[in-house]
């Protein structure tokens, strides 16, 4: 009786809401403290509440039935028309892969059964009560039978589709029972789609009755709840093919001030698929909120190399350090930290990163010429060249190149600033150190009160710091700022902002009077107009510098979310990892502002086909209307064809301000459908453009295309198989999909030939059976029966007399895509007579940066070709 009366104390203290408010009928001991084997198994037991046979499978880890250490628990919901079985292989399997990598410590999982169709809810009938079997019996029974430790914090709730809206539902109306909520491709219905999708569900389990619903719905129970789960619970949502519902969801979260770890994975519905992309994240997250860490922070130890050479100017020699973990398995991504000082002092030794060298981090802390040594834009073009040097040695220090962030504060927050919106700067750039065919883009920049406009020091002339701040930025600049004025707004980062840039984390001190908070206000709005992730936090009675417990955890959570999300690509034959598509994925899913051309309008998420119950989206742009039928530009966007989404097209939304509507198209990702999915896709939604043309005021004889790297290959394909009816499948089958002109950034268009012609240093080993393009046909390229889809898959095959004129660009260091592909399609097209440029970008690599032509002037060759085609077209 001791051992009951103490199972039933652990329960209550674990679980306290549920066991006064929710729960009936008492909370026994179930069938006392048994050992089940290892491995999992499935269990039975009488429900003390329904008086019920609950069924459930149990997995208990290595080590459990020779010891007495107690264990946080996960809770794993099936979908729609699954058991306790279901799922039980891929999630132990991944937990397992998980705690071998030193990701996450040992954990109990418990497989309940949820009648199959209940959504994890109560039936009003009473028939099935898969809510009551799980939250008062099944809890307080696995906490009184096995070594739990029994408390919110060691509880981790997780689902698959019905499951994935079991996990929020129960996260959101049951706080004080779990910490955590990881849900798979959930099926977050509202009241609306439950009824309009699932009508047999809203009548067979909630009879039609929206308040009985909302008891259940994690729509209602997020808002009643709000302030109790910010505190409480922490969200993680890995999505496949809902991502309607998904996103959804999210943003109903983040409208409460809840945060969601949002992941948009090229995976169909398929739990496998999904915890083998981002498993080990999940884990990682689930580790990081209930303190269950693995092995990871034993196995770290530290080595630095310091005053390392990145480059020299004269007989001055730069110099950064670099703390990378000699223990490392794997690429990990790299915070670089830019000090401050008024670019006048200050050096390498302010780095507050240090500390996340073992959260999974390479750490780099850099000098650069001050102001005295050498006026702007030298301080940029030393900060660039370090991101250069340490990219091209990112072998040598277990960096993933792909995964850059920046973090400045001050003057250092300028210039990291700049880093995050001058990626295709010419100017900015420079040649100092070399590494030219390295880019100097970042993917996340932490800026901590970092000055934005130069002139703002000049016009504040009532400010007590006035003479210091003016004299330090006429030093800056080489002179006075009347006689620098251009010099001064090209040290401004406000003026660079493009929808292309890198997310930022802006924070700010409400009393700062050296640099005023306007700084950061100015550029936070100029990044959100341009549709970029930005969050400005401003930190209440702080002056010019501040830190702490709470500021260190949002910087952490920031990179995190930016750089620890990974995509597996093959590098030299070694799996490595990028993740430049995650944030645009991100970006399309929170649907951010742009800032439109006055009178524009925008149209999104208009289904232009279906495949069976698949919606496939695109978004419409509309310049103000003017007498004449507009002319369409097609956009479609790239990412191996396993990443990206409709949204990253903000080259082509310029487009509007010339006077053109843009179409951005969404498509099927490998993950989901194999070749030709992806170009039937395309050309469904050329087709949507015609057989919508009159309703919209189109001109559906003007119709571009243009797209960049997997994009780019895709609208190669349009140029060259306009008419290979083959590929024109899906809706509006009485309509064309030619298009008149293809403007091809860097696209592939002969897979069989890449590897061939790769340069040296290429990061993709194109024949490799986990490459793009061998996930893209289903197959290794070079091995039939691939090797055949991969003939069919190259644009260059369909080139006819009859293709579209081409404008093709591409950099001449491009390490991804090699320049060959597009000399072959250049070549091909000149040969049948068709008119074609190709324009090579010295300099630049993949994605056209750090070459000797701006994006300013690529842009606007990209438009006299679409107008020479489009609106002077007869």
């Amino acid at each position: 009786m001791r051992v009951k009366k103490k199972h039933i104390l652990l329960f209550t203290a674990g679980i306290v809401f549920v066991s006064l408010f929710i729960c009936r009928g008492s909370f026994g001991a179930g069938a006392g403290v048994k050992t089940p084997p290892e491995g999992i198994s499935s269990q039975s037991f009488m429900g003390p509440v329904t008086k019920k046979t609950i069924r459930y499978n149990i997995y208990l880890p290595d080590g459990y039935n020779s010891s007495d250490k107690r264990y946080p628990v996960i809770y794993h919901l099936h979908g729609l028309g699954g058991s306790e079985r279901s799922g039980n292989q891929v999630v132990v399997r991944g937990l397992e892969k998980a705690m071998a990598a030193g990701v996450i410590g040992p954990m109990i999982v418990v497989f309940p059964n949820g009648h199959r169709d209940t959504m994890w809810a109560d039936s009003k009938d009473g028939a099935k009560p898969a809510e009551t079997n799980v939250i008062c019996e099944l809890i307080p029974h696995i906490d009184s039978k096995y070594r739990t430790i029994a408390t919110r914090q060691n509880r981790v709730i997780q689902g698959m589709s019905m499951g994935g809206y079991g996990a929020v539902a129960y996260a959101t109306k049951f706080v004080d029972v779990f910490s955590v909520c990881v849900n798979y491709d959930g099926a977050v219905h509202n009241w609306k789609t439950l009824t309009s999708r699932r009508g047999r569900i809203s009548k067979g389990i909630f009879e039609n009755d929206k308040e009985y619903f909302d008891k259940y719905s994690p729509w209602y129970n997020a808002k009643a709840k709000a302030e109790s789960i910010r505190d409480k619970v922490a969200f993680r949502m890995v999505v496949g093919s809902l991502r309607e519902f998904n996103e959804n969801y999210r943003r109903h979260l983040e409208n409460l001030n809840i945060g969601v770890d949002y992941v948009q994975t090229s995976c169909g519905h398929n739990l496998g698929c999904l915890i083998e992309k981002a498993g080990l994240e999940s884990f990682a997250f689930k580790a990081k909120h209930t303190g269950s860490g693995g092995r990871v922070s034993r196995a770290i130890e530290i080595e630095s190399a310091k005053d390392l050479v990145y480059a020299k100017v004269g007989e001055r020699e730069l110099k950064l350090d670099v703390f990378w973990n000699k223990n490392a398995e794997n690429a990990m991504p790299l915070i670089v930290c830019v000090h401050g000082g008024a670019w006048t002092s200050g050096n390498k030794n302010w780095c507050p990163a240090l500390r996340m060298g073992k959260s999974g981090y390479v750490v780099s802390s850099i000098n650069y010429r001050l102001s005295q040594h050498a006026p702007f834009p030298a301080q940029i073009h030393d900060c660039k060249a370090a991101i250069r040097w340490l990219r091209s040695n990112a072998n040598k220090y277990s960096i993933d190149p792909e995964r850059i962030g920046v973090w400045g504060a001050s003057a250092g927050g300028h210039l990291v600033a700049l880093l995050g919106t001058t990626a295709g700067s010419k100017e900015l750039e420079g040649t100092v150190g070399g590494n030219l065919e390295q880019s100097s883009r970042v993917q996340a920049v932490c800026d901590f009160f970092g000055p934005t406009d130069l002139f703002d020091f000049y016009r504040d002339k009532a400010n007590r710091h006035y003479d210091y701040t003016t004299m330090v930025v006429d030093r800056l600049l080489g002179g006075p700022i009347a006689e620098n004025k251009e010099l001064a707004e090209s040290a401004n980062p406000v003026n660079y902002v493009t929808g292309d840039d890198s997310p930022f984390l802006i924070m700010h001190g409400d009393k700062d009077d050296l640099v005023p908070m306007r700084h950061s206000d100015i550029l936070d709005e100029a990044l959100k107009k341009a549709g970029v992730e930005t969050k400005l936090h401003i930190v209440k009675g702080a002056g010019h510098g501040f830190g702490g417990p709470e500021i260190n955890k949002m910087v952490d959570e920031f990179f995190d979310r930016h750089l620890k999300v990974q995509k597996p690509i093959i590098q030299g034959g070694r799996a490595r990892t990028r993740r430049s598509n995650q944030r645009r994925q991100q970006q399309s899913g929170r649907r951010r502002q742009m800032q439109l051309p006055e009178g524009a309008k925008v149209e999104r998420d208009i289904v232009y086909a279906r495949v069976g119950e698949r919606k496939l989206l695109l978004d419409l742009y509309l310049p103000p209307k003017g007498p004449d039928l507009l002319p369409v530009i097609v956009w479609v966007h790239g990412g191996g064809w396993r990443g990206g989404s409709k949204g990253s097209g903000g080259r082509a939304r310029g487009m509007l301000k010339k006077g053109y509507a843009v179409v951005d198209v969404g498509y099927r990702l490998s993950g989901e459908a194999i070749f030709p999915a992806q170009v039937e896709d395309c050309k469904a939604a050329v087709r949507w453009v015609r057989a919508n043309a009159a309703r919209y005021g189109l001109n559906p004889d003007r119709i571009g295309a243009w797209g960049s790297s997997a994009g780019g290959h895709l609208v190669a394909f349009l140029g060259t198989a306009g008419d290979v009816k083959e590929f024109d499948t899906n809706a509006n089958a009485k309509y064309s999909s030619r298009v008149q002109a293809v403007c091809d950034w860097f696209g592939p268009t002969d897979f069989l030939q890449m590897d061939k012609h790769a340069p040296e240093g290429s990061r993709l080993v194109h024949d490799d059976p986990k490459s793009p393009e061998s996930l893209l046909v289903g197959g290794p390229i070079q091995k039939e029966p691939y090797r055949s889809v991969a003939g069919k898959a190259n644009p260059i095959t369909y080139v006819t007399k009859d293709d579209p004129p081409f404008l093709i660009m591409h950099g001449d260091k491009d390490m991804l895509v090699p320049l060959h592909q597009s000399e072959l399609l250049h070549k091909a097209l000149k040969k049948v007579g068709v008119g074609a440029t190709l324009c090579v970008v010295k300099g630049a690599g993949h994605g056209l940066g750090g070459g000797e032509v701006s994006s300013e002037e690529l842009f606007e060759m990209a438009t006299d070709f679409f107008d020479k085609h489009l609106k002077n077209h007869k």
